[in-house]
């Protein structure tokens, strides 16, 4: 395996430099006509040039030591698969740098207000309504803005270092174990689900690198030594201010180590210990969220997880079963099926192993329970990709093993590494196929926010109130004050959109919008567009040639309208042109 690094690094950087040169070539002959179109052609070029940098300098590393020493260790090769897979990741994400999601931007505007003494509020003035699942997250944001950084940023690098982090993590459990274990290592690196939602604006690389943490922690199980139970008593601690879920893992966590102390007949002294940290956490958020926000749960909860239910996961045709599956499968992660089995039946890194096991079986369990997500590229299973990676990379050494003293070893290493770059093969066509259709972006959700504020304007209205479903980037950036039609942000809607009576006087009688604009989705759960006082106080608006703006309802109140178009608007009728 050493000898053959010399040739490998040289073909490597030779690569890398004629991708530089000749990009287009590549981006027809390696992706494949299929895989882009002429809106991606922009987004492969960028994404090309980023690995080429990193295979030009990853190669470079490579022949510089074969020129200082004789031959390679077995540490070096160690060490060069860990900056590969670090520079692999670092250039995706740099690659996905113009990504900010919306739901992420609602963190923005609520670190963004508290800072600037509003509260915890989506619009200045309102009363508090908890429309974000993640306060760990919102409040390092707002810290980081209290220092003078621009928040974007923050999120952006912040999400790029904890990634990073994860993939150095990874990299030390799967160091206990053998050299062949580190294949693995790209396959998190490359992985477009970490990639995507790690620098997307969102907790998902925090809440990895915890989850990481938590495994690389519970390597040593029984709980030993004062570090390691601070350790695990502070990330669980942490997953319960990172994501609601996070209380399942201080369920779970705590379940294994009082097994683990009674089958070894420990005292369960430790374990409580350990666990005294996290529910006095959960205790203390829950007075908070009751005294400052007036309700046990966020408001998130109320706008979308009222459905979730624990026996979805007796139904294997269940949206949340399928959406594992659909993850696993379309992701070439099934490939990984036979060694990640083997891992998990060998004697190899048990510890490692079982943690992997116990903290992916357990964000199963709350993806299941919740139908999945209704957003592209699989967020929900993101924050668990570094741990199927660690579990793959103890199944090719259970293989390697098995194949001890045999010509077979070499052949279960090339199998690996092909197995490996055909994983990688298929994420960057899904890399691509998300650039092409992401959901739905900050920037998109600020253009619908900027276009009514100029409506505004133009009508003299120096308030205006949209009625909208995406609360990020219109509160964010074009900063126009918002009525969450999705209820994330706002408690009535969350709460009352099947009560028909309730959901007409506090829109239309009490709230009044000026503008109304939805999508088919929100426009056909809430079905606002049915109620009378939806024909008698609002006109369409003439149709506007702009993807973010092809509304399914785009409407302004009618008093509004007569400044705008006041030859177009009669007492009771509109147009739409």
């Amino acid at each position: 395996m050493a000898s053959a690094m010399t040739p490998h690094g040289t073909c490597l950087g030779v690569l890398a430099i004629l991708i530089l040169m000749y990009p287009q070539f590549f981006e027809l002959r390696l992706l494949g006509m299929s895989a882009v179109d002429a809106d991606s052609d922009g987004y492969v070029l960028l994404m090309l040039r980023c690995c080429a940098v990193v295979g030009i300098c990853v190669s470079a590393v490579l022949l510089a030591y074969r020129g200082l020493r004789d031959s390679y260790s077995v540490e070096f090769i160690r060490r060069w698969i860990i900056a590969c897979s670090v520079g692999l990741l670092a250039a995706l994400s740099i690659s996905y740098w113009w990504y900010v999601n919306d739901d992420a931007a609602i963190s923005f505007t609520y670190a963004r207000n508290l800072v600037e003494g509003h509260g915890l509020v989506l619009n200045p003035g309102d009363e508090p309504v908890e429309g974000f699942s993640n306060p760990l997250w919102v409040s390092i944001l707002a810290l980081c803005r209290l220092a003078g950084a621009d928040i974007v940023v923050t999120a952006k690098l912040l999400g790029l270092v904890l990634s990073i982090t994860s993939i150095l993590i990874v990299a030390r459990i799967l160091r206990c174990a053998h050299p062949v274990a580190l294949v693995a290592l790209p396959l998190a690196a490359c992985s477009s689900p970490f990639v995507i939602w790690s620098t997307s604006g969102l907790e998902t690389a925090l809440h990895a690198a915890l989850l990481t943490s938590l495994c690389a922690l519970l390597m040593d199980r029984p709980v030993r030594g004062r570090l390691c139970k601070a350790g695990i008593a502070i990330v669980l601690s942490a997953l319960i201010l990172v994501r609601p879920e996070g209380v399942l893992f201080t369920f779970s966590v705590g379940g294994a180590l009082v097994y683990d102390a009674v089958r070894k007949r420990r005292g369960l002294a430790e374990v409580l210990q350990v666990l005294a940290w996290p529910i006095a956490v959960l205790i203390v958020q829950l007075g908070a969220r009751l005294w400052y926000f007036g309700d046990w749960l966020p408001n998130t909860y109320y706008a979308k997880g009222t459905d979730a239910n624990l026996l979805r996961l007796l139904n294997p045709l269940s949206g949340g079963w399928s959406y594992v599956g659909s993850a696993l499968v379309s992701g070439g992660w099934m490939l990984l099926a036979l060694p990640a089995l083997l891992a998990v039946g060998g004697r190899q890194g048990r510890g490692a192993i079982g943690g992997a096991v116990l903290i992916v079986a357990t964000q199963i369990v709350f993806v299941v329970s919740v139908g999945g997500d209704w957003m592209s590229e699989y967020r929900f299973v993101a924050p668990i990709v570094p741990l199927l990676t660690v579990l793959a990379g103890f199944g090719w050494v259970a293989l390697w093993r098995m194949a001890a003293g045999t010509d077979l070893q070499r052949l279960t290493l090339g199998i690996a590494v092909i197995t490996v770059w055909i994983v990688i093969g298929i994420q960057a066509r899904r890399l691509v196929r998300f650039e092409r259709r992401p959901t739905t972006s900050m920037e998109m959700a600020a253009n619908v926010g900027s276009y009514f504020k100029g409506l505004a304007v133009r009508a003299g209205v120096d308030d205006p109130l949209l009625l909208h479903h995406d609360a990020g980037g219109t509160t964010f950036v074009a900063r126009i004050r918002l009525l969450d039609l999705g209820g994330l942000c706002d408690r009535v809607i969350a709460r009352e959109w099947r009560n028909r009576s309730e959901l007409k006087r506090y829109i239309f009688d009490q709230k009044k919008p000026t503008f109304i604009f939805s999508g088919p989705g929100f426009a056909q759960k809430t079905r606002i567009h049915e109620f009378e006082e939806f024909d008698r106080d609002y006109v369409a608006l003439p149709k506007v040639e702009a993807p973010d703006l092809a509304g399914y309802l785009c409407h302004v109140r009618r008093d509004v309208a007569k400044r705008l178009f006041s030859d177009r608007v009669g007492p009771q009728e509109g147009t739409q042109e």
